[in-house]
């Protein structure tokens, strides 16, 4: 069995935050890899077009997948970050809706 016990699940859910805000440039760590996609998410005065949002989760997908994802993930992450977005912000979530694509169990365990 793959199961990931607590202590792990955490660890992997700090691990992808602390990547997450790298990418969006939200440390202050000096050379940073912000990603071009990922920061018209995160502006809290203009919402993002479907479009962004789209080219986000499918440069989210190519950085931790090294693949495009399905019709069906992009729809179902599209729905989440609108959720996520809603709910918390911008900001918020549009880092809850990348890290959700790093703790895919296909990015984990690398299948």
């Amino acid at each position: 069995s793959l199961g990931i016990d607590a202590s792990t699940a955490s660890q992997l859910l700090r691990n992808a935050e602390t990547i997450v805000d790298d990418q969006l440039g939200l440390t202050s760590k000096a050379g940073g890899r912000k990603v071009a996609a990922f920061l018209p998410l995160i502006d809290e005065v203009k919402p993002a077009t479907q479009k962004q949002v789209e080219a986000a989760v499918a440069a989210q997908f190519e950085i931790a997948l090294k693949r495009k994802p399905t019709a069906d993930e992009l729809k179902r992450f599209i729905a989440l970050h609108d959720k996520n977005v809603k709910t918390g912000g911008a900001v918020a979530g549009t880092r809850s809706t990348l890290m959700a694509v790093l703790v895919l169990p296909e990015a984990i365990f690398r299948m």
